[in-house]
């Protein structure tokens, strides 16, 4: 498939539940886009992005806001 050209804005402030298969969707989604996660994030999401690294790679626009653990 070819990449996507463009920026993808996902709002993941009503995110209740994230496994690995959502965090795997996320970083396809980033590989082939410009994906940005619109938050604050949930505590679960944030967690899990901490837990893998991939709040290292993934841009995240949710600043102070974000829920703490």
């Amino acid at each position: 498939m070819p990449p996507i050209a463009g920026r993808l804005v996902l709002d993941v402030r009503d995110v209740t539940f994230a496994d690995s298969s959502f965090l795997n969707l996320l970083l396809v989604v980033h590989r082939d886009c410009d994906l940005q996660l619109r938050g604050p994030l949930p505590g679960q999401l944030a967690r899990l992005l901490a837990i893998t690294g991939a709040d290292q790679v993934l841009t995240v626009d949710g600043g102070s806001d974000q829920a703490a653990g």
